[in-house]
């Protein structure tokens, strides 16, 4: 499946701009499959969300939904969202014009204050695009491998995120770690940029089920794409079947 990695210099709450950079990106690799946009794309990490946010988060949401169904693709990146009178970190996944499906970002960022603003999410999900199964997550949930954990549930784990030039170190490492502990696909997309105080030199990546570095963009704004392969994700766990040894647990 060829794949789209979308690395953005996000402008806050400028729903204009950002999506003409990610409609640019989309239209420099037309033949993909799947494009993935970072960490509340259209709006940047907004941890005080008002009224303009939520507007220019809706206006990214109906780009995706109307360019998935234009282009027949998926398109995936997360959002700040209002709903019964609460904000959620989500991630859409939209495929050729419909919702496959949402997931809320389960760890918050504290440390940024993003738990002051926001509510968790409760459960992970899996959609399947061609005939990869995806799991999206977000951001920080990157630093909690537990809830990441492959029970032959998935084959590609993917990270939308805002992840400062300050801690990236932890970024590359945690991205191969994933790859290597569940076997499987590990996607990152991050972005670029300067947002207040924080610096962003994007290091978006791609790691094979095997922990191998596949690709990897700088500090720029721009984008690649990658082809991903099921054979690949099975070939590597029927040689070195290590997650029929892995723990059994439950989280609460």
């Amino acid at each position: 499946m060829k794949t789209a990695l979308i690395q953005l210099d996000i402008q806050r709450r400028d729903a204009s701009a950002n999506i003409a950079a990610a409609q640019a990106a989309v239209l420099r690799h037309p033949d993909a499959e799947l494009y993935i946009l970072p960490e509340m794309w259209a709006t940047g990490f907004d941890m005080q969300p008002t009224e303009q946010t939520f507007a220019a988060a809706e206006e990214g949401r109906l780009w995706m939904e109307e360019t998935s169904r234009q282009r027949d693709c998926t398109i995936l990146g997360s959002l700040p969202v209002r709903s019964h009178g609460q904000a959620f970190n989500r991630c859409f996944v939209y495929s050729h014009g419909q919702c496959l499906t949402t997931y809320d970002k389960r760890h918050l960022f504290s440390y940024g204050g993003e738990d002051q603003h926001y509510q968790p999410g409760s459960d992970s999900t899996t959609c399947l695009v061609g005939d990869l199964r995806l799991r999206p997550l977000v951001c920080y949930d990157l630093r909690f491998p537990v809830f990441a954990r492959c029970h032959d549930d998935y084959d590609v784990l993917i990270y939308v995120a805002n992840w400062p030039q300050s801690r990236i170190q932890a970024w590359s490492a945690l991205l191969c770690a994933r790859a290597i502990e569940n076997q499987c696909y590990v996607i990152g997309v991050n972005r670029t940029g300067v947002d207040g105080r924080l610096t962003y030199n994007g290091q978006s990546a791609v790691y094979a089920p095997d922990g191998q570095e596949l690709l990897r963009l700088d500090g720029q704004a721009e984008s690649a794409t990658i082809d991903l392969s099921l054979d690949t994700v099975r070939e590597v766990r029927r040689r070195f079947p290590f997650l029929r040894d892995a723990d059994a647990f439950t989280l609460c």
